[in-house]
């Protein structure tokens, strides 16, 4: 079960106030998970009622979590604030307005100094070990008409590092970039094509075919492979993938490329998936998420409207982040 008290219980010893900040930040990002129901509708009034539900450090302390905590953005943030404050950091929460979306944050006051944390956008990071990208990043205009205060990426590497968090000086967007330089290797990655795909004429191969290898390079590589305590769930997991494929694949290539979220149900249970979906010149490839492989394998158009006939919901996932920012 999930305890915010033993959380704060394995606190080291001798943290400044930015680091133990960042270490509830952290150890937060890491038990929440986006709200399944939230992530998987479009009605309204569900949409309201779990945006207002209200979860508070002594609800999760009874055990009514088991591996995550299913928030949206503005329990994220209250829960984040209540801790803090619990541990002597003074934090508030504060509406930030994105176009026609409210969105909540955490301002949190350390020796003179203002920073913002949203922490619903990093939940991924965490989960997989990348560097955070909303920590004391934005520097919005207060109530008091004061801009916020930044850290920079040193610091925080240094608390990481101090913390455990970042090990041996590498984040997970280093190995990344590592995969994006075996990729664009046009030796290596022939090698590795010529090995798993031994029919293959290198030589004739058309830009359609490299991309369907790359995209099986990704998916059989990058897996959820994680203790059930800790494994990422279909929100953070379609956002790590769409990060994943917006840094490999090209912009054209990732054009070719849609996401599906949906949902099922099993005997009266509903079952989370996505599906993806490979759009070539002369066929369209189709993998879906597989929970006990932990990750996502092909499919047939036809495996796939048999599927389908027990969908409830089916949406499309924008292609990258920024195109339709939905953690709210």
């Amino acid at each position: 079960m999930i305890s915010i008290n033993e959380m704060i219980e394995n606190m080291p010893e001798g943290l400044s106030q930015l680091e133990k900040t960042r270490y509830i930040y952290l150890e937060l990002g890491k038990i929440f998970s986006y709200n399944l129901d939230f992530f998987y509708t479009e009605d309204d009034k569900t949409l309201q009622d779990i945006y207002d539900e209200e979860i508070t450090v002594d609800r999760i302390e009874k055990g009514e979590y088991k591996n995550k905590v299913r928030i949206v953005c503005k329990q994220a943030a209250e829960i984040l604030c209540e801790v803090l404050n619990k541990i002597g950091i003074k934090a508030y929460c504060i509406g930030i307005e994105k176009g026609e979306i409210n969105h909540v944050d955490v301002i949190v006051e350390i020796e003179n100094k203002n920073f913002c944390l949203d922490i619903i956008n990093d939940m991924k990071n965490i989960q997989k070990g990348f560097s955070t990208k909303s920590f004391g990043k934005k520097d919005i205009i207060l109530p008091s008409n004061s801009k916020c205060d930044t850290i920079d990426d040193e610091e925080t590497k240094r608390i990481d590092t101090k913390l455990g968090y970042c090990k041996n000086d590498i984040y997970m967007d280093d190995i990344i970039e590592m995969l994006k330089r075996e990729m664009k290797d046009d030796s290596n990655f022939k090698n590795y094509i010529v090995q798993n795909y031994p029919n293959t004429k290198i030589d004739t191969l058309k830009e359609d075919t490299i991309l369907s290898y790359k995209v099986d390079f990704i998916y059989q590589h990058i897996k959820n492979n994680m203790p059930e305590k800790e494994k990422m769930e279909m929100p953070e997991l379609s956002d790590y993938y769409r990060y994943i494929f917006t840094e490999i694949l090209t912009p054209n290539e990732n054009m070719k490329r849609s996401e599906y979220k949906f949902y099922y149900n099993d005997n009266g249970e509903k079952k989370y998936s996505i599906i993806s979906e490979l759009n070539l010149d002369n066929k369209k490839i189709y993998y879906i998420y597989d929970d006990e492989q932990r990750g996502f394998i092909d499919i047939t158009e036809e495996e796939l409207k048999r599927k389908s006939k027990n969908m409830i919901f089916l949406s499309r996932i924008p292609k990258c982040i920024d195109e339709d920012e939905h953690y709210i």
